[in-house]
């Protein structure tokens, strides 16, 4: 892991694996919708059956997962903030 961010660490994973939202959607069983929003840091602290599925495909553990998303949170926070 090289980011704070579920945002950036999603995309990269996109990236590396060259997969349209929608082969996201397919492969993390979560609609592309709530993937692009995690992807802008978007809403909150996803849901705990997606925290489970974005860690198995993140290969990183659950608390790991959670962790990232606080701090996408706290950014978002602070941006509406300003």
């Amino acid at each position: 892991m090289t980011s704070k961010s579920l945002a950036v660490e999603l995309k990269n994973w996109r990236t590396a694996e060259r997969l349209t939202l929608l082969q996201a959607q397919e492969r993390t069983n979560i609609h592309r919708n709530t993937l692009q929003r995690y992807e802008h840091r978007e809403g909150g602290i996803p849901k705990a059956e997606n925290i489970i599925r974005l860690a198995k495909v993140l290969k990183m553990d659950l608390e790991t997962v959670l962790r990232l998303a606080m701090y996408d949170k706290e950014l978002n926070t602070k941006k509406k903030d300003q």
